[in-house]
């Protein structure tokens, strides 16, 4: 009886550790590239794609650490936005340095934060962001997931 749950176990826990191999499920890296209160784009909740050096170097120079070039070489970019907050006291930041590949789609893991109701903030207009950088993979969507399992933003290719 031992035995058989020993098996049992392994056999769950090698498949739980398999990589995306066929397409259906598996894990990448993510990682952080800068985050801030002022460098997100547009009025609402986006992700873009930044898939050129150009783009990175206009918009993002100053803000992003490294070689861009050897970034995009390696790695797919993207721009998580809250959008435009009238106070501070919003906050987006990466949750796990793994994200969830599951038929082509990508989940990104992050810790979205707001002001608590009533809370006492500063009046400014904020446009807090994230941006990522993710293995250069085939996947053909990219969703961006809070820590309470709600959808905030979609990327399709």
């Amino acid at each position: 009886m031992r035995g058989n749950l020993a098996a049992f176990l392994c056999v769950v826990l090698t498949a739980c550790a398999v990589q995306e191999t066929d397409g259906h499920a598996g894990e990448l890296s993510v990682r952080v590239l800068t985050s801030g209160l002022q460098c997100g784009k547009g009025k609402g909740v986006t992700i873009v794609e930044l898939d050129s050096r150009e783009e990175l170097d206009a918009r993002y120079s100053t803000l992003l650490p490294g070689d861009l070039a050897s970034t995009l070489n390696s790695e797919r970019v993207f721009v998580i936005s809250m959008g435009l907050r009238p106070t501070a006291g919003y906050r987006l930041s990466l949750a796990h340095t793994r994200a969830r590949l599951d038929r082509g789609v990508v989940m990104i893991p992050v810790t979205w934060d707001e002001p608590a109701p009533g809370a006492i903030t500063a009046q400014v207009i904020t446009q807090p962001c994230l941006i990522v950088a993710l293995e250069k993979r085939q996947y053909t969507g990219v969703r961006v997931v809070d820590q309470n399992g709600v959808e905030r933003a979609a990327w399709n290719k």
